[in-house]
């Protein structure tokens, strides 16, 4: 843990000065309990800009190449990164991420599962957040970048309201389950960035 603060307060600096994000909205922010962090994933630097953004130590997934040297590995580990093969999650990874949702922490997943694909074409890669999600019955924080984030440039990020899939409550997590319960999520993020959209032109 200390590393990871250590890594946080030199990077903050860097980014709040060369990357500045703007957050909207974010008294809707959930602090103080086990929420999962669901949203468009837009670059590689998304995770970085939440943490900062709101001074958190969340976990989240990393695709597994970037733990393919002893040292990689070591730095991703213990700023808190899962390493996930996108084809194939194993229990492992499930296991850690609820694990990290019981202990009242926070966990950042991207639906969408890779930068190339969009919310709208993904319907069948949301299933780890649902998953998830009807687990633990934590809270998931839909939120949206605004345009791509990246350094030079005025980052927007918007933050919804947290909500729960309470309509699933007492029902098995199935095939069927989660793959509703998953586009309720990717719907959920979407109304973030049109909501905001939608103020703007008011």
């Amino acid at each position: 843990m200390l590393f990871y603060w250590f890594c946080f307060w030199v990077a903050y600096p860097v980014f709040k000065l060369f990357a500045p994000t703007k957050i909207i909205n974010r008294k809707n922010f959930l602090r103080g309990e086990a929420t999962i962090i669901a949203g468009n994933h837009q670059s590689a630097i998304d995770p970085l800009l939440i943490a900062i953004g709101f001074r958190i130590r969340p976990a989240f997934l990393a695709k597994h190449t970037l733990f393919r040297t002893r040292f990689k590995a070591w730095f991703f580990k213990h700023v808190n990164a899962i390493p996930v093969d996108r084809n194939e999650v194993g229990l492992s990874v499930i296991k850690r991420c609820l694990a990290e949702l019981k202990a009242g922490r926070k966990l950042i997943l991207f639906p969408e599962g890779t930068r190339r694909i969009s919310l709208e074409e993904s319907s069948s890669l949301k299933g780890g957040a649902a998953l998830f999600a009807l687990k633990a019955g934590v809270y998931i924080q839909p939120i949206h970048y605004i345009g791509k984030p990246g350094f030079w440039r005025r980052n927007k990020l918007v933050i919804g309201k947290p909500f729960k899939l309470t309509e699933f409550e007492g029902q098995k997590p199935t095939k069927e389950v989660i793959e509703a319960a998953g586009k309720i999520i990717g719907q959920k993020i979407i109304e973030v960035r049109e909501e905001y959209l939608a103020s703007i032109w008011r």
